[in-house]
């Protein structure tokens, strides 16, 4: 079961960092030509990574609510721990980027 439970683990995490990486590197690729070309194009770049974090991590924070409540039905309470672990941390992710999309 310990085995499970890393498998698990990692994967959720692994797809977290990818999507945050993903949208880090793609991002400047969404912006508009005139941004693009304009010579504070960064400032634009910024605000749009923080906004497609905060859908992304939404997304991805009610996915790993819905594993945690099947796991809680199917009972099983090490898969669930991890899914709660997990959901904390992207609910930190959500939180810390509407802040940011608020005050930028």
């Amino acid at each position: 079961m310990k085995n499970k439970v890393l498998g698990y683990s990692l994967l959720r995490l692994i797809l977290l960092a990818a999507g945050i990486f993903l949208i880090y590197h793609l991002a400047f690729y969404f912006l508009p030509k005139n941004i693009q070309e304009d010579q504070f194009s960064f400032v634009g770049e910024l605000d749009l990574i923080v906004d497609l974090i905060l859908i992304f991590s939404i997304a991805y924070s009610t996915f790993i609510y819905l594993e945690y409540r099947k796991f809680r039905k199917n009972r099983q309470f090490d898969l669930s721990k991890t899914a709660l672990v997990i959901l904390v941390i992207s609910l930190l992710i959500v939180i810390s980027s509407f802040f940011l999309s608020f005050k930028l």
